[in-house]
């Protein structure tokens, strides 16, 4: 196999990693946030929700965190790839469930599985926020 080295100076090395970051910023900002997950003793599920696709949600910043309904166990399940942290149980009927209404699973009521206490909250993303809430693991 033949590999291709090229040098580049710090500076064109520096000035292109701010594009890309400056680029970056601005494609974050056009995500639309569903809902806010907030309060959980897991920080890996903290932050801003995206739709991901009909009742699948993903962590904006983190594609390993998703929330998806479960019709078997009636219940939203919220994981880090595949372990369940958190479980949001549907005590009603099939009718009007959350597979059918379209709407994110905004609720208190979230309970631990896997995941540490305390369970999380989901919340709208307020209309006037001047920030993103956005977690990010701190580096090992």
């Amino acid at each position: 196999a033949t590999f291709m080295v090229q040098r580049q100076s710090t500076v064109s090395a520096a000035t292109s990693a701010s594009v890309d970051i400056d680029q970056n910023l601005k494609a974050l900002e056009q995500i639309h946030s569903a809902f806010v997950v907030a309060g959980a003793g897991d920080m890996r599920m903290n932050g801003e929700w995206r739709v991901l696709r009909d009742n699948v949600y993903g962590r904006i910043v983190d594609c390993k965190a998703h929330i998806k309904w479960d019709a078997e166990a009636s219940e939203w399940q919220m994981r880090w790839e595949d372990e369940l942290l958190y479980r949001l149980p549907y005590e009603g009927g099939e009718e009007g469930s959350p597979a059918t209404d379209g709407q994110p699973p905004l609720s208190d009521a979230w309970q631990a599985a896997e995941g540490a206490e305390p369970a999380p909250s989901t919340l709208a993303p307020e209309a006037n926020q001047k920030r993103r809430l956005l977690h990010f693991d701190s580096p090992q």
